[in-house]
């Protein structure tokens, strides 16, 4: 998600270029560290005392308000350190978009963290083990199925009670098929706070083959057996739990529907977290076949309905659910097609040979999908449609609109050639060097070296261009994959104030490959005030996200869930 609003540097460098470059990194901050085979969240808030110095405390483990020491947060780099039982703990960071990565040493140990910022409000990830009975899961099965159901925020987590590596010494119906559906919020928040989680989580890593994925496991309590869903990420570096902008959405998502019943996967993204790979040079069949992994390990899972196992893909991972769908028919091949229809199927001697490898193909089946912000065009014509209304929402006048938009056309075609890259840091050069004087005075005057900080600056943003996965998703066009859901159940909703996947440009394409394709349970939702997080929202811009609540709006798990349930 992050990295499809690359352009969004070319969107504010001429309208407003202070913002890029002031990156104050004070405040709240809220993120994990992954190490020796733990998941540790944590929060830190960082300042500048009245001397100017930087000083820190942080929340980790069940204690808050432990002091830091050296810590230093001059952008793009961060460092904190925290006197710890097993010795001193180092974070060692860089800002990259809204999010710091870095590595975590502790006494020899080595790991690494993620931050995001983070207010007041944010609730930290809960965590295996902390979770308490709660109410009946009949009964919030036959919420969910009545769509009547509430919405509640993430669970608190409770101190393991080791010494960490890290640590520490211390109201809508469902649509029709085929349907299109508005509507508003159904329901009233609940705090989870007071209504302990009705489930169980595990953490634990996949093999997907080619990588290894560190997940999280959500499973209700009851007796089962729950449909249950992989959530795929947007694009960027993203954790399991896709914290944007101080919000966990894959988080929040999952805590939500599993209190409906449904059990959740969800994974860091392969170089992210406890996972491995790299992200940049993987594209959308890459996370597509870690999808069918995931698929077939929730197959395994004795809680699991096995008529009923879908993928849910948001941004990024709305393109590639459709995708991985039907990889895994053509996985399954003709074979399993003619056995789900109760005939014979073809035997011949490579079919022998290959049984072990057509039983994997049987359980990398997607039983349904859930698009939330899904595309319906192409990736270039998307990135565009994109940055434009970004703009427009930032009031940028239309001189500065047409410098962006054909250094933004320059960018994709270097982007998919490969070439041309030396124009386009010339060009981003000038850019930078005739706004300069929009950028505060202040801000100016911490900034020891103009030439190294515009170099820094622009090869930033080549690097981000030249990766595989931008030069893939450019050329990528999903309406193939989408006219090829014959018969998968489809869900697809957007967000009315989508800048990033705006609906009157996604959705009439998507539901026309669809109708193409014959499928006949197909539901299509636009949830009115919602943004690309499905947060309310004013504009839709991403200037927005930091200051909104970090809650769902329109009972978005809640309609997700009842129609999961509704399946036949």
């Amino acid at each position: 998600m992050r990295r499809l609003l690359f352009l969004f540097f070319l969107v504010m460098l001429i309208a407003g270029l202070s913002r890029l470059v002031a990156q104050d990194l004070s405040g709240k901050w809220s993120g994990a560290v992954d190490v020796a085979g733990q998941h540790l969240p944590f929060t830190v808030q960082l300042n500048k005392n009245s001397e100017g110095a930087w000083i820190g405390k942080i929340d980790i483990q069940g204690v808050s308000g432990l002091p830091l020491k050296n810590v230093s947060a001059e952008a793009p780099k961060v460092h904190f350190e925290l006197q710890a039982g097993p010795g001193v703990a180092v974070w060692d960071g860089t800002l990259e978009g809204e999010s710091v990565t870095g590595a975590f040493t502790q006494a020899g140990i080595e790991g690494t963290f993620q931050m995001s910022r983070a207010d007041s409000d944010s609730k930290q990830p809960q965590e295996a083990g902390s979770r308490d009975a709660a109410a009946s899961s009949e009964t919030n099965r036959a919420e969910a199925n009545a769509s009547s159901g509430t919405e509640s925020s993430a669970g608190s987590s409770a101190a393991s009670g080791q010494p960490a590596s890290a640590a520490t010494s211390g109201a809508e119906s469902h649509s029709s098929s085929g349907e299109e559906v508005n509507g508003g919020a159904a329901g009233s928040a609940m705090d989870a706070e007071t209504r302990p989680a009705p489930y169980d989580e595990e953490d634990f890593t996949l093999d997907a083959g080619e990588v290894k994925l560190a997940c999280t496991y959500t499973c209700p309590h009851g007796d089962g057996p729950f449909p249950a869903v992989y959530l795929i990420t947007g694009s960027g570096p993203q954790d399991r739990n896709e914290t944007v902008f101080g919000f966990p959405v894959f988080s929040r998502l999952a805590d939500q529907l599993a209190r409906h019943d449904v059990i959740v996967l969800r994974c860091d993204d392969r170089g992210v977290g406890g996972s491995t790979g790299d992200l940049n040079q993987s594209a959308i069949p890459d996370f597509a076949r870690d999808a069918l992994a995931a698929v077939r390990h929730l197959r395994t899972r004795p809680a699991v309905d096995p008529r009923h196992v879908g993928l849910i893909g948001h941004s990024e991972g709305g393109i590639v659910a459709p995708f991985a769908a039907n990889l895994a028919k053509s996985e399954a091949g003709p074979g399993a097609a003619a056995e789900e229809a109760g005939q014979p199927s073809p035997k011949t001697e490579a079919d022998e040979a290959n049984a072990a490898g057509k039983a994997s193909a049987g359980a990398s089946q997607v039983d349904f999908i859930v698009l939330l912000s899904g595309t319906g065009v192409g990736g270039r014509e998307l990135i565009i449609e994109q940055a434009n209304r970004i703009r427009a929402a930032a009031g940028v006048d239309d001189e500065t609109a047409a410098q962006n938009q054909e250094l933004q056309r320059m960018m994709l075609d270097a982007a998919v050639n490969d070439e041309g890259w030396d124009e386009v840091r010339q060009r981003l050069r000038q850019a930078i060097e005739q706004n300069w004087d929009r950028i505060p005075a202040d801000q100016r005057r911490s900034i020891t070296d103009k030439e190294a900080f515009i170099e820094s600056m622009v090869e930033r943003q080549v690097r981000a261009s030249r990766s595989k996965w931008l030069r893939e998703l450019i050329a990528h066009d999903p309406i193939p994959s989408l006219e090829k859901l014959d018969d998968t159940p489809v869900l697809a909703i957007f967000g009315e104030n989508d800048l990033q996947v705006p609906p009157d440009q996604n959705l009439p394409p998507m539901k026309s490959a669809l109708e193409r394709a014959g499928n006949s349970n197909a539901t299509f939702k636009i949830i009115p005030d919602a943004n690309h997080l499905f947060q309310k929202s004013d504009t839709g811009s991403p200037t927005e996200y930091s200051g909104l609540e970090k809650e769902f709006t329109g009972g978005l798990p809640h309609f997700i869930a009842g129609w999961i349930h509704g399946l036949p």
